[in-house]
């Protein structure tokens, strides 16, 4: 086995191992006993290593310096409705609240009300405000 890829922590490594499986290329993770028993594992074996067949190093390499596919979906949610400006972020109002908490506590005691006011989402570019 040959190792394709050095990965910081085993939840990448694993992805990586599932879209390997997923082209038909069988791959191993040496160190996953050691990464699922304790985070901090991986850092001390200089990451967690994902090896391949020799035979498969070529083309697992490819796929793993491949882009990922856009899911048109997720991007759509990214977007504002109405212009499709991607400069969204949560209403004025609420960010106002959040900041006033700092100095005054208690207000957080309401923020459950306060959070299921208004829009949840506001356009940076049009003010467009959606739920």
């Amino acid at each position: 086995m040959q190792t394709v890829g050095n990965f910081p922590d085993l939840a990448s490594a694993q992805a990586a191992a599932a879209a390997l499986r997923g082209e038909g290329i069988e791959s191993l993770i040496p160190d996953e006993n050691f990464a699922a028993i304790d985070w901090q594992m991986g850092t001390a074996l200089h990451g967690i290593r994902l090896q391949v067949a020799p035979e498969d190093v070529v083309a697992a390499e490819e796929l793993l310096r491949a882009e990922p596919a856009v899911d048109e979906e997720t991007v759509a949610e990214e977007r504002c409705p109405k212009c499709r400006s991607a400069e969204i972020g949560p209403a004025k109002w609420k960010q106002r609240i959040k900041a006033l908490a700092l100095f005054f506590p208690p207000v957080l005691l309401f923020w459950p009300v306060w959070a299921t006011l208004g829009p949840l989402q506001t356009c940076r570019k049009c003010g467009h405000e959606w739920r």
